[in-house]
């Protein structure tokens, strides 16, 4: 059948650092229990981040992340809003 492929797309920002995001999935992802592996043929999952330069998103896609409702759909995202101020919600922003 194949692998299926769940995203999240993170806005861009000017607090948005690619090294930064690369490190807070490192954790994310090492705090699951998973650990990077030098043979793409060992592993169990795979995550992808890419990031065009032309680009105002970045995409994360894993086929590790289930999204079953909007509760999960949140819980995964939600941190990457709060870290990098990708949604109004999480910046103080004055209110007109």
């Amino acid at each position: 059948m194949g692998m299926s492929f769940t995203n999240l797309h993170v806005r861009k920002t000017a607090d948005l650092n690619i090294s930064d995001l690369t490190e807070m999935l490192k954790k994310q992802m090492h705090d699951k229990g998973y650990v990077s592996l030098d043979r793409d043929e060992d592993s169990d999952i795979c995550v992808v981040l890419y990031h065009a330069a032309d680009s105002q998103w970045i995409t994360i896609a894993s086929d590790s992340f289930q999204f079953s409702n909007a509760e999960d759909t949140k819980a995964a995202a939600e941190p990457y809003s709060m870290r990098f101020g990708t949604d109004s919600r999480s910046r103080k922003v004055p209110r007109q």
